[in-house]
């Protein structure tokens, strides 16, 4: 019984892809699954504090030690939003025993019992203070991730968290970019096996917020902190006092104020510059990097299914789940449009070259990473017959419209059928970030090219321009994955769930009845 309990368990926690990502892990309270057989024990438990075993009912935490066996899986809890802090002296809350465990999930299952998977904001000091230290059972699960959400921090909330964690060798997240004082005092001191640093991505630091973060961590070989201003009183004070002989900086460009030794950058470590590029960026920051090596932090906002075009100045390798199309060609089938994808198979994508991408969940794409500059940094284009698909490192704004018909999107709502962001025909006012690439017809149809440059006044049945362009995506084993509609003044690219087609893009007359694969919905579906 107990095996079929544990396997319907883990039928939850396993994501379509195998392996958890870490918005996925935002949906998981705090775990600890047991490597071997022993306790789990929580000295002064915060009253309401509760456990659920096995995926049983919850229980409430008492100093009592909680018995497993190995492959236990132990999820803990606060009580609603009543418990905001676990540190308070001298009753701080610790987690101890002597069963090894994994530790992974969601840290804000303890302050937000119900809502933890979206909260973000700590409210109590101390909020998770001394939590974990000095226990030497617990350890990285190979697969899951441990997660502290919080951007809003507060005083000291995770100090002393990992303290003498000495079997972790990989820290959270840490995304928070405005800090409490002293919030991440001796966060990871004396965890000797962990060998790099989550990414301070915070730009101001505040009174104490690094100070003897991680100190004694005697493995420590690699740091990056984004920092622009580390001028408040012992912000880094003894902070990597303690740290591996040789390592990797990596710092904020153009920051000059950083020190040598223990409050600063260590003696001995190469210093790498980190160029940060935001949705905006014209990628001026980066031109003084190439054909050289730097490290580079973008990010950027996608919708699960939903194609969004993308051009980088940096050879990205695509993680698990993400897929990158390139642009095949504009055909017309009628009065129809079709534009043509095909799934890009290489290891690393190619710099400077535009793509369409789909993401298959709805989050954040971290591109960051360390990279090679091209010695050029220019966008590129994919021109196929007379249409042109272009990338562009800057922002691109139209009034009017081009002697080229263009597609792009709107910078500003427009009317009724026309919002900010959306693919729209150029001449409605369109702007286009950095980073993205856009459709231009390139061809010699006089005729086509005379009609688009009146369409303003032209009405919808005597446009020459389409109206919707079709969108065909090709996986990497040469099937139809995806058929789906652009429609050029709203921008989305819908996947019609009445619409069946074959592998090979032939439309159907309604859902098939004979076995095999098709394609629906913007997926394949097998038919059994």
């Amino acid at each position: 019984m107990r095996k079929k309990l544990l396997l319907f368990f883990a039928l939850l926690l396993v994501a379509a892809t195998g392996a958890w990502a870490q918005a996925d892990m935002k949906k998981t309270p705090l775990t600890l699954e047991a490597k071997t057989a022993g306790t789990i024990e929580v000295s002064e438990p915060q009253s309401g504090m509760q456990y659920s075993k096995n995926g049983g009912a919850k229980t409430d935490v008492t100093s009592d030690p909680i018995n497993v066996v190995a492959d236990d899986v132990v999820q803990f809890f606060g009580s609603g939003t009543s418990i905001t802090c676990y540190g308070a002296f001298p009753f701080s809350t610790r987690f101890g025993g002597t069963a090894d465990c994994y530790i992974y999930g969601n840290i804000m299952s303890l302050v937000d019992e119900y809502g933890y998977a979206t909260a973000t904001t700590l409210t109590g000091d101390n909020a998770f203070n001394d939590l974990f230290s000095d226990n030497s059972h617990l350890y990285n699960h190979p697969t899951y991730k441990l997660v502290l959400p919080a951007t809003t921090l507060t005083v000291s909330c995770y100090q002393s968290m990992f303290s003498a964690c000495t079997n972790l060798t990989t820290a959270p997240e840490l995304p928070a970019t405005t800090l409490a004082e002293g919030c991440y005092r001796m966060m990871f001191s004396n965890c000797k096996n962990l060998t790099t640093a989550p990414v301070l991505p915070a730009g101001t630091l505040v009174v104490g917020c690094y100070s003897t973060m991680f100190v004694a961590c005697s493995n420590l070989n690699s740091v990056t902190c984004l920092a622009t201003d580390i001028s408040a009183l012992d912000a880094t004070n003894d902070w990597l006092r303690g740290v591996a002989g040789t390592g990797t900086f990596t710092k904020a460009a153009g920051v000059t104020s950083w020190t040598t030794g223990d409050n600063g950058i260590p003696a001995g470590w190469t210093v790498v510059d980190n160029v940060g590029l935001t949705d905006d960026s014209d990628l001026s920051a980066l031109s003084a990097y190439a054909g050289q090596s730097c490290t580079v932090t973008y990010k950027r906002s996608f919708t699960a299914d939903k194609p969004s075009t993308v051009c980088l100045p940096f050879a990205y390798a695509p993680k698990t789940g993400e897929k990158f199309y390139t642009f095949s060609g504009i055909t017309k089938d009628g009065d129809e449009y079709v534009a043509t994808m095909t799934e890009y198979t290489g290891a690393t994508l190619v710099a400077n070259t535009p793509y369409l991408y789909k993401s298959a969940t709805t989050g954040v794409t971290d591109f960051s990473g360390t990279y090679t500059i091209p010695a050029t940094i220019a966008a590129g284009t994919t021109t196929s017959g007379d249409w042109t698909f272009k990338g562009t490192y800057s922002t691109i704004e139209w009034t009017t419209a081009p002697a080229t018909p263009t597609y792009g999107f709107s910078a500003q709502n427009v009317g009724e059928d026309i919002t900010q962001g959306q693919f729209v025909k150029v001449g409605t006012y369109v702007r286009i970030k950095p980073m993205r690439a856009y459709l231009e017809y390139t061809g010699s149809d006089s005729q086509f090219r005379a009609r688009a440059l009146t369409r303003a006044a032209a009405t919808d049945e005597d446009e020459t321009l389409p109206e919707t362009i079709k969108v065909r995506l090709i996986g990497a084993d040469g099937t139809v994955t995806a058929i789906g509609t652009l429609h050029t003044r709203t921008g989305e690219v819908s996947f019609d769930s009445e619409a069946w087609y074959t592998l090979d893009g032939k439309r159907l007359a309604g859902q098939p009845t004979q076995k095999g694969i098709y394609v629906n919905n913007g997926k394949k579906v097998v038919i059994k």
